[in-house]
């Protein structure tokens, strides 16, 4: 076999040249064997196109000269060109039909009476359906529980054409029509392209919740500082004592963050928030606050109250309690009652010196809206030997995060 780039190459054998002719221009494919020292060849040429592409037939032809089975094989010129048309047509089907066949697409088309012509593409699976099954079927029909769909092929028979998102089941599709016009101009069909984008519009949607979630906890954080803020004021506090005072509250915030965190805002352990809200009371009093009962995990909506409470705690017992002194020891106990269903927390402070009545002020009026309000729970303290804290905290909470 010889392939020929130019006929006019000056390594081309003169057998070649003689056979070809001196006109000749263009790429040519040679099969050809010496038959009594005689160069015998097969020919086939292609001048409309610089670049050749040798059709199945024509390779057919080289090995069927090869073979012995014969000494020479002609194709005319429009024969070629035919050929070579046909060839590129199954190719552009081919290529047509991988797109199909792998993206997760359908390709339809719908006459002027509202008929689909065409169905198919691997899309059609989301859809439990396959190519071919709705032609011959009404739009109007199919679609009927689909008004999205149906304006859209509405308003593309007018001669729009269309796009739009529409949820079809359980997936959704972005839809792309174009009108089809006769000679006359006039509409006589659409042809369109549908995309699964069922992904693409839960990820959306997933973004869109958590700015919603994300807009709701800002606005509650900011509601809830500027509560403390309040409650933190008093008219005996030097400055110094309010920013003390307020600083450590916003900490305790912080920390319930910080626990949440963890878990990507699912819960926090009650273990996670002693140990973390605790920790800058438990320098130098190691030992002195000591932990029992079982770890309990706390919704989301009871992690950020919890710790504050925690918090006012252990402030008071620096200034008034149990860490005011050498002797003093906290213990903190958790129990789970009614099925596991609610939580009872106990702080409890010996050693210290214990008040002489619990006063309501500003420390214990945000106790019990911690634990009563924002927690739902009951709380009593009292002041017997020690001040003792103790909580009935509801488990089994159904709100959302930071509500």
């Amino acid at each position: 076999m010889l392939l020929i780039e130019n006929i006019n190459a000056p390594d081309i054998p003169a057998e070649a040249k003689a056979i070809f002719g001196d006109d000749s221009d263009g790429a040519a494919l040679v099969a050809g064997s010496l038959v009594n020292g005689k160069l015998e060849a097969f020919a086939c040429f292609q001048a409309s196109t610089p670049i050749r592409r040798w059709t199945p037939e024509e390779q057919e032809a080289v090995a069927f000269v090869l073979s012995g089975l014969g000494r020479r094989i002609e194709f005319r010129v429009e024969d070629r060109r035919q050929q070579a048309a046909e060839l590129e047509l199954r190719r552009s089907e081919a290529r047509y039909r991988f797109v199909t066949h792998h993206s997760p697409v359908v390709l339809f088309g719908i006459d002027a009476a509202g008929m689909f012509t065409l169905s198919e593409g691997r899309g059609l699976g989301a859809l439990a359906t396959k190519a071919g099954d709705v032609v011959g079927h009404s739009a109007y029909e199919v679609y009927r529980n689909h008004p999205d769909m149906l304006r859209l092929i509405n308003e593309a028979m007018t001669g729009q054409e269309m796009q739009g998102t529409v949820p079809v089941g359980d997936s959704t599709f972005e839809v792309w029509m174009t009108p089809v016009r006769g000679a006359d101009n006039v509409v006589s069909g659409l042809s369109g392209v549908a995309v699964d984008v069922t992904r693409r519009h839960e990820l959306e949607q997933q973004q869109k919740f958590m700015m919603r979630e994300l807009d709701h906890r800002v606005k509650n954080n900011i509601a809830s500082i500027l509560s403390l803020i309040e409650l933190s004021r008093s008219g005996d506090q030097s400055m110094d004592e309010f920013a003390a005072t307020i600083s450590g509250r916003l900490q305790a915030m912080a920390v319930a963050h910080a626990a949440l965190a963890r878990t990507q805002w699912g819960g926090a352990w009650m273990r996670d928030i002693l140990q973390l809200t605790l920790q800058p009371f438990m320098q130098g009093n190691d030992g002195r606050i000591r932990f029992e009962g079982p770890d309990v995990e706390l919704a989301g909506a009871l992690a950020r109250p919890m710790c504050m409470a925690i918090h006012e705690l252990a402030a008071n017992a620096v200034k008034h309690g149990a860490l005011s002194t050498r002797r003093g020891i906290i213990t903190l106990t958790t129990e789970l009652l009614r099925g596991d269903t609610c939580m009872k927390f106990t702080w409890g402070e010996q050693g210290g010196t214990p008040p002489a009545t619990i006063e309501p002020g500003t420390g214990i009026s945000l106790l019990r809206g911690l634990v009563q309000h924002e927690m739902r729970g009951d709380i009593d303290v009292s002041a017997d030997g020690g001040l003792t804290c103790t909580m009935d905290i509801p488990l089994d909470r159904e709100d959302t995060i930071g509500s």
